[in-house]
């Protein structure tokens, strides 16, 4: 992310800039549980469209409606599926199948379908 706010940038990213356009990301994002959402926006929506007063409120909005529909109780330590950080597949999905759903193990299919939700979910309701 900081990359890409960099290359937004017309004079590169400093600190001042950074805290004066761009500290909402900060105060509302958690890089466990919104990175790999945020990776998903970033292929739609440029920086400066996410910097839209309310979008990041709608983003909140419609990711934690679908974290409540997908957490799943946590299996019990003999589940014999993978881990999800074994399965292929950005790390950073892995992580938000872990914190923000609570899966710590997943059938690879089953997180290939998690995915897929998710970025149509941001795509039709943002």
């Amino acid at each position: 992310m900081i990359k890409h706010l960099a290359d937004i940038e017309p004079n590169g990213l400093n600190r001042e800039d950074y805290r004066a356009r761009w500290s909402i990301l900060d105060r509302l994002l958690d890089p466990a549980r919104d990175g790999y959402p945020m990776e998903l926006l970033l292929e739609r929506y440029s920086l400066a469209e996410l910097a839209q007063p309310g979008f990041l409120l709608r983003y909140r909005s419609v990711l934690d409606r679908f974290i409540a529909e997908h957490r799943r109780i946590m299996r019990p330590p003999l589940d014999n599926r993978p881990f999800v950080h074994q399965l292929p597949g950005p790390a950073s999905l892995a992580r938000f199948l872990r914190t923000a759903l609570g899966w710590d193990r997943a059938a690879p299919g089953r997180v290939r379908a998690i995915g897929q939700a998710l970025a149509e979910r941001m795509s039709l309701e943002l």
